[in-house]
């Protein structure tokens, strides 16, 4: 599966078997904010990992919904930040 972020319309994930995309995004109430950055899969899972707009979430792609979102030191985020996940499933940002 391929998933794709965008600043202004959330992400959207690559449908194989249909040939088409699916959106997440504030307005189908599957995302906190639609100015994605980055986007790291899981090493265990089906999770994603977005820095948007207002912070860092976890993203359940078998769910379609966030588990959880970090407002990470009262900051917005936007390009120029980064997303770096090791090896070892450690998290960078």
């Amino acid at each position: 599966m391929y998933s794709f972020c965008t600043i202004g319309s959330g992400i959207y994930e690559y449908q194989e078997g249909e040939q088409s995309f699916k959106s997440y995004s504030t307005s189908n109430q599957c995302l906190p904010s639609d100015y994605c950055y980055y986007i790291c899969e899981s090493v265990e899972d089906h999770r994603l990992f977005i820095l948007h707009g207002k912070g860092l979430s976890i993203f359940n792609r078998e769910k379609g919904e966030v588990e959880n979102t970090y407002h990470l030191f009262n900051q917005t985020y936007s390009q120029g930040s980064a997303l770096y996940l090791d090896k070892n499933g450690t998290l960078f940002y």
